[in-house]
């Protein structure tokens, strides 16, 4: 049930949004000289498995810089503006090996946060538009990481980010591509390109269709559940594993995903079980509950969505709701939320639970088809 005390507002933070332009070298230069206290501060440990770890990661580096060059360009700017080994940085990124090193600490028994998103288009939306909305879920520690960036990069459509540090989280582009999703667990974990740089990759394309294409790349580490939407009124959703993927639209114009596959042939692929999973179907079956529960969405129809607090309880032990405070099973907090509005070219935005941020709102310039 909602707790009233929930409504009193936090101190206030503002998502400090940054413009950097250049070559993708001098743009990722820019981005590690703005994010260096926060890679710095995460990448320089002296420990065995963070060292060896350093070593794996050569293989990581050169899938990457075969298959997405700019994004490497990018990582090597990132590398130098922080002041940082660029083996470091890329590590820093790459969960596939990230994640292996939090759990070998048998001290750390924190569940994983997670994240709710939807999507909808025509016929669902008022005025035909489309509408992206993202919760993204962690530890309140990380909300001092949060950074957006406006980059401008030679030869490339213009792109909007927001998420920790160098990482991108959600993002558009000014050629209507628009990209959100979700964590998912997968036991097909590989060596290859990291998942996060995939999704760098994404919003560097002008095209759903060749974003697709990366998305699924079969060097790939692993997956993310991606969720695609362009201006043009197009949605898929791509549940993926390491090896595996399965795509998707949405129904009647509405489409919600949470952290765990939903897809029966992806189901075999899940890794995480137990509460982790329960409250991952909670939040999606309340999120389905919110889809179909007005006939005509628009943007402030999601960031009601986004700032719901009720469960949805069948058979089960531990309930999440969608807007999060730390206080349930998980002991996630949301510590970021947007809506996109594809059509138009803006996002509204902000730090903190949804139902009492402050909203910022940013536009990208469209140009014209």
């Amino acid at each position: 049930m909602h707790n009233d005390t929930l409504k009193e507002q936090p101190p206030h933070k503002e998502i400090p949004v940054i413009t950097v332009q250049g070559t993708p070298y001098e743009v990722g230069r820019q981005i590690g000289e703005a994010t260096r206290e926060t890679i710095r501060r995460i990448i320089m440990k002296d420990d065995p498995h963070w060292q060896k770890a350093r070593k794996d990661i050569l293989e990581y580096i050169e899938k990457t810089r075969i298959a997405l060059p700019a994004v490497h360009e990018e990582m090597e700017g990132i590398a130098i503006g922080s002041n940082s080994n660029i083996r470091d940085v890329y590590l820093y990124v790459t969960e596939e090996i990230s994640d292996h090193l939090e759990n070998d600490d048998k001290d750390n028994d924190k569940e994983d946060g997670g994240c709710t998103d939807f999507a909808f288009t025509k016929p669902a939306t008022k005025e035909n538009h489309t509408l992206l909305g993202h919760t993204n879920d962690s530890d309140e520690v990380l909300l001092k990481d949060l950074i957006a960036f406006h980059r401008k990069i030679t030869g490339e459509p213009e792109i909007f980010t927001i998420g920790m540090g160098p990482w991108t989280s959600v993002g558009y582009n000014t050629a209507g591509l628009g990209i959100g999703g979700n964590e998912v667990w997968m036991n097909d974990t590989k060596v290859g390109i990291p998942r996060s740089l995939l999704v760098r990759a994404i919003l560097s394309e002008k095209e759903l269709q060749k974003a697709v294409c990366i998305a699924v790349n079969s060097d790939r580490a692993s997956s993310y559940n991606l969720l695609l939407a362009s201006r043009d009124g197009d949605i898929v959703n791509i549940e993926g594993s390491g090896t595996q993927h399965e795509l998707y639209s949405p129904q009647d114009g509405r489409l919600v995903h949470t952290n765990h596959y939903v897809l029966p042939h992806m189901t075999e692929y899940e890794a995480k079980d137990g509460k982790r999973l329960e409250e991952s179907r909670s939040r999606f079956r309340r999120a389905m509950q919110l889809a179909i529960s007005e006939s005509q969405i628009d943007r402030f129809t999601i960031r009601r969505f986004l700032s719901d607090h009720e469960t949805c309880t069948i058979n089960e032990t531990h309930t999440t709701p969608i807007c999060r405070h730390g206080n349930d099973p998980i002991g996630a907090y949301t510590i970021f939320w947007n809506v996109m509005d594809l059509t138009e070219g803006t996002i509204d935005f902000g730090a903190h639970p949804p139902c009492r941020s402050q909203t910022q709102h940013f536009r990208l310039p469209y140009r014209t088809h």
